[in-house]
């Protein structure tokens, strides 16, 4: 129970608020739990985003953002060494990205880009990460990661 308890405080959206124009946010998506009530751990199994927005203070229409994410990709049968042609590998990403908003309302205007650059595979660290979460629950170890290292 204890466990579960830490993934609760583990995986909720967590934001700080140093003033209104500038915050910290934390987004983590996992598929541990769903409707039927027994996680799933196939295709998109999860991901986490740490992001850091700020206004321009000088044109408060535009804002600026900086962010680091990973996300963790799976078959849908995690005992399966070598997934199926048509099913899903395990594959990990890990990128940086840069955020600008700007917003004109007057114009009706919102205009949201975004710039990432990162890695794929081992250095993306989702093996590590995926088994290390699995073994705190007690949920099934995958197999398959040792093929990316």
């Amino acid at each position: 129970m204890r466990n579960v308890f830490f993934l609760f405080l583990l995986y909720g959206t967590i934001s700080v608020w140093a003033q209104v124009k500038t915050f910290l946010a934390t987004d983590i998506e996992n598929d541990f739990i769903n409707f039927r009530g027994k996680g799933t751990d196939c295709y998109y199994t999860g991901g986490h985003r740490l992001i850091f927005w700020e206004e321009n203070s000088k044109k408060k229409c535009r804002s600026f953002g900086i962010s680091i994410t990973q996300q963790t990709y799976t078959p849908s049968d995690l005992q399966e060494i070598n997934p199926a042609i048509l099913d899903y590998p395990y594959a990990g990403l890990l990128f940086c990205s840069l955020h600008m908003l700007v917003l004109a309302p007057e114009k009706g205007v919102r205009v949201y880009n975004k710039f990432s650059i990162g890695t794929s595979g081992p250095r993306s660290g989702v093996a590590t990460w995926q088994r290390t979460i699995h073994r705190i629950i007690g949920d099934e170890i995958p197999q398959g990661w040792f093929l990316l290292n």
